[in-house]
């Protein structure tokens, strides 16, 4: 039960993260990469249909944070 309850809070904060990256576009990288490490226990351990939509999550989210996100700051020559 309390391996359940874990798995599910680090879900919904990794949720948190990726409303954090939309909101805040200056942290859209760190807050991916934060999302995706916190869907990846979940998926790992979740029941097959549950689990992998996680993973899925987790790719999608390091895709995102791979191919974008970078902040302003880092963009100024």
């Amino acid at each position: 039960m309390a391996v359940a309850v874990v798995l599910w809070a680090g879900a919904g904060l990794g949720l948190l993260a990726v409303i954090a990256a939309v909101v805040r576009p200056s942290q859209q990288r760190r807050s991916l990469l934060v999302a995706a490490l916190l869907f990846v226990p979940i998926g790992v351990f979740g029941i097959s249909s549950i689990g992998a939509a996680f993973l899925v999550a987790a790719v999608i989210c390091l895709a995102f944070a791979a191919s974008g996100g970078r902040s302003k700051s880092a963009n100024r020559a």
